[in-house]
C-alpha cells in the first residue's frame, strides 16, 4: 500500500513492499537527439522496424501512458530533442545522437527506412528501381532538406548531404581537380588524351562548372547509387560516373573528326560545340552544366606534335618573308618612279628655256 497524490508519486511505501531506485534524469544537450528504444510493451506491427511515431516525445517516455496500450517495445521512432526528462530507466533505454544539421551551400536528401508505403504507384517515380516519394513515406524523399538542424532517428532516416553549390572540375596537366591540382603532385597528367584524324596525340586541358539543384538532389542521389557510398558531398561519385566519361567521348570524338592543325586552329569551334553536347548529355542526369572551357590544346606536348608545329610555323615565316619581299619590290619600284618623275620635273624649267631661245631665234631670223 502507499499514499500519496493522484499522479502516482508516494509520499509513504511500506519498504517490505517497495523497493525504491533513485535515477538521475537525462539530459539531451544542443545539437543532439535522444534515440529511445523501450524494452516492454505492444508487439511491432508487422513488417514495421520501429514503432509508430509520437507526437509528443514526453507522453512516449511517461511509463503509464506507454504501458496503456499506445507504446509498442523496441526502437522508437520518434526522438527527444534538446532538454532534460524524467523516464524509467527500466523500461526505456535512451542513447545520445547527434542531430541532422545542414550546411549553408547544402541540402539534405533523406532516405526514409520508416513511414508508409507510397501506395499511388501511378504518380511515384522511380529511379534507378528506388521510389521517389513524398515526405513521411518510405524511400527516397522527393523534397530535400534545406540548411538548418533537424531532429530526426539516425538509424530510420539517412540523410544525405548534398552541396548545392557550383564546382568546378579541371582536367589538366596538374590534377583531376582543384583538390589535386593544389597537391604536392604535379607530374600527374589528368588531361583529356585524344587523338586527331591523322594520328597525332594531343591532350586538352578543359574546365568543367557543373551543379545539381536543390530539387534535382534526390533524383541525382537515387540515380548514382547507395548513398552510403557516396562521399560528404556526392560530386566524386557524379564526376568518376558521369561527368569525366561524357566529356571525354565528346573531345575525343571531336579530335577524331579534324587533322590535326585543324583541331588546334578550331578551338572556339571545339569549346562551343562541346559545351553544348555535354550541357545536352547531362540534362538526362539532371546535373546542370554552367560552362565548359578548353584552357589549351596541347599538340606539342609530344615531339611529333612540335615537330608538325615547326613546319606550320616554317611556312607562316616563309609566307611572312615572301610578303615582306614583294612589298620591297614594290617600295623600289615606287622610289624608281619617284626619281623618274623628279628628273623629268628638274629638266622640265631647260627645256622650256631652249624651246623659247628657238622661238627667238626664228622671229631674229624673219626680221
Amino acid at each position: 500500500w502507499s499514499f500519496g497524490p493522484a499522479d502516482g508519486s508516494s509520499w509513504l511505501w511500506w519498504p517490505w513492499l517497495f523497493e525504491v531506485e533513485s535515477v538521475d534524469n537525462i539530459t539531451i544537450l544542443e545539437g543532439n537527439v535522444g534515440v529511445v528504444s523501450a524494452m516492454d510493451g505492444a508487439a511491432l506491427p508487422e513488417g514495421e522496424v520501429y514503432a509508430t511515431a509520437w507526437e509528443d516525445p514526453t507522453k512516449m517516455i511517461d511509463a503509464k501512458i506507454f504501458l496503456s496500450g499506445k507504446g509498442c517495445k523496441g526502437p522508437q521512432l520518434t526522438v527527444l530533442p534538446p532538454g532534460q526528462y524524467r523516464y524509467n530507466p527500466k523500461l526505456f533505454h535512451v542513447e545520445s545522437a547527434k542531430c541532422v544539421d545542414i550546411q549553408i551551400g547544402e541540402v539534405g536528401v533523406v532516405r526514409a527506412n520508416a513511414g508508409k508505403v507510397y501506395a499511388d504507384t501511378n504518380s511515384v517515380v522511380m529511379v534507378n528501381g528506388v521510389p521517389l516519394v513524398p515526405k513521411g513515406y518510405k524511400g527516397i524523399w522527393r523534397e530535400p532538406l534545406m540548411p538548418g538542424k533537424y531532429y530526426m532517428h539516425p538509424n530510420a532516416y539517412q540523410v544525405v548531404p548534398k552541396s548545392a553549390t557550383k564546382h568546378v572540375f579541371s582536367y589538366t596537366g596538374r590534377g583531376t581537380s582543384e583538390a589535386v591540382s593544389k597537391s604536392d603532385r604535379p607530374e600527374m597528367d589528368n588531361s583529356i588524351q585524344t587523338r586527331s584524324a591523322d594520328g597525332f596525340s594531343i591532350p586538352v586541358d578543359v574546365r568543367v562548372t557543373a551543379y545539381v539543384t536543390a530539387e534535382n538532389a534526390p533524383y541525382v542521389v537515387a540515380l548514382f547509387g547507395n548513398p552510403d557510398a557516396m562521399s560528404s558531398d556526392g560530386f566524386e561519385t557524379i564526376e568518376t560516373l558521369a561527368i569525366l566519361p561524357s566529356i571525354r567521348a565528346i573531345l575525343r570524338n571531336a579530335a577524331q573528326s579534324e587533322g590535326a592543325l585543324q583541331f588546334v586552329q578550331k578551338r572556339s569551334d571545339v569549346e562551343r560545340d562541346t559545351f553544348d553536347k555535354f550541357k545536352v548529355d547531362m540534362e538526362k542526369d539532371k546535373i546542370e552544366i554552367e560552362a565548359v572551357y578548353l584552357a589549351d590544346i596541347r599538340l606539342d606536348s609530344t615531339p611529333e606534335g612540335k615537330a608538325l608545329l615547326k613546319t606550320q610555323t616554317d611556312k607562316q615565316i616563309a609566307d611572312q618573308e615572301q610578303t615582306m619581299y614583294k612589298q620591297q619590290v614594290l617600295a623600289q619600284d615606287q622610289r624608281a618612279l619617284q626619281v623618274k618623275a623628279k628628273t623629268a620635273a628638274d629638266q622640265q624649267e631647260k627645256i622650256q628655256i631652249s624651246l623659247a631661245g628657238i622661238e627667238a631665234e626664228k622671229n631674229n631670223a624673219l626680221a
